[in-house]
């Protein structure tokens, strides 16, 4: 209870007044917090026993959220600048929305202090007015939002809504969830579908190499031999040569008799040349030294076991030299430079002979003429130390083994 004045702590003072007052407020999940702090400026009055002037004011307000029945909750507290007085007041309340923006309130609260202007309890219930503006549709074109604020929009356009989409801001495929397909081994088959993602493949094979046990070119499915190499052109099997004459079985009108290519596999029919007068002995001459296409020395790229296609062109002069001298068998050599593993260089080198010895396969040469042996960076022709040696040591040697 009290005087009107007293409430108001404006007991013993009358005259101009200045109340400026500072507001902030933060949602918190379903609550409101909010603070205010001001100053209640006017000038001094003495009265006896008690000055009244200038006073500090804070507050803070918890409240709940929502459309229906609400409930907050305030602490208001009052310094003087002239008197060594504090005054303290809790309240709580509960406003409900009446419609058309109206409100109903009521509120109550208990102050903690004697100071005038501190009440020992205070009710009070009323009606407020706010005006409620239309609620901003964050989701319209040209409205700035996040994905998650419009779950049902497709802000990347890629035909998945922002709910569902793993990557709501990249387009991407339907059916990997709204995100860019990868390629890891740009072998044309994404990720998703690769079973083999980091080796290049075919799609046939779900992104995996096409399986060759034999390394003769010709898949294994599609391989008559598949663990001997051979051409295409025979299913992947080796072409026969029963008389080991060049000339293959298909070819040769005498399969069980050597002959040249020239006879079409036949032996040469000998005959008698007429007699002729015994020519004189001439003195001979020193025999011309030739050069046979086995001493050629196929060089590799770093790490590779496919030769260039420079290098076909003396592989096919090997090939014709093979045929003509069908008793000749050699063997292949493979080799490699001193860089990387042992074991791995050991693994290249004989893949480089088994690629050699395939293509003269397909040339027509008789596998069982021929023997694939790698021996790593064990017989280097060179030295090492640079990479002009280095490059010569990536190679394949052909060297004679019998003549049958």
């Amino acid at each position: 209870g009290g005087t009107a004045d007293a409430f108001g702590r404006q007991a013993g003072w009358a005259g101009f007044q200045v109340a400026p007052r500072v507001s902030v407020s933060r949602e918190l999940g379903p609550v409101v917090l909010g603070a205010n702090a001001g100053v209640r400026i006017r000038s001094k009055e003495v009265e006896p026993g008690r000055d009244v002037g200038t006073e500090l004011e804070q507050g803070v307000v918890v409240a709940t959220r929502g459309k229906g029945l609400r409930g907050e909750i305030a602490l208001q507290a009052a310094e003087s600048l002239v008197e060594s007085d504090f005054a303290l007041e809790l309240l709580g309340g509960v406003r409900l929305p009446v419609g058309a923006g109206f409100e109903a309130f009521a509120i109550g609260g208990h102050g903690f202090t004697d100071i005038p202007g501190t009440p020992s309890f205070r009710l009070g219930a009323g009606i407020a007015y706010a005006n409620e503006p239309e609620p901003v549709d964050r989701c319209r074109t040209g409205r700035s939002h996040t994905p998650e604020q419009c779950p049902n929009e497709d802000d990347d356009g890629d035909g998945v809504a922002n709910k569902d989409d793993r990557c709501p801001l990249e387009a991407g495929a339907v059916e990997n969830n709204g995100c860019p397909d990868k390629d890891s081994d740009g072998d044309g088959v994404v990720d998703r579908e690769d079973q083999c993602p980091s080796q290049a493949g075919t799609a046939r094979d779900h992104g995996c190499p096409a399986p060759d046990a034999d390394n003769d070119g010709v898949r294994d499915d599609e391989d008559a031999c598949p663990n001997e190499a051979g051409p295409a052109s025979e299913r992947g099997c080796p072409v026969k040569d029963t008389d080991k004459d060049g000339v293959p079985d298909k070819d040769d009108a005498c399969p069980n008799e050597a002959g040249p290519a020239s006879e079409r596999g036949c032996p040469v029919k000998e005959q008698k040349p007429p007699e002729e007068p015994k020519p004189q002995p001439q003195p001979e001459k020193p025999a011309e030294e030739t050069t046979s296409p086995l001493e050629h020395i196929v060089q590799f790229p770093v790490n590779q076991s496919e030769f260039q296609e420079n290098e076909q062109q003396q592989l096919d002069a090997i090939a014709a030299y093979l045929k003509a001298n069908p008793k000749l068998s050699i063997r292949i050599e493979g080799h490699t430079d001193n860089s990387g593993p042992e074991e791995a260089n050991r693994t290249l080198s004989q893949q480089r002979a088994n690629r050699v010895r395939a293509y003269l396969i397909q040339k027509g040469i008789a596998g069982s003429r021929m023997e694939a042996k790698g021996f790593g960076p064990d017989r280097p022709r060179v030295s090492n130390e640079t990479p002009e040696g280095r490059s010569a040591n990536r190679r394949v040697e052909f060297v004679p083994v019998t003549e049958r």
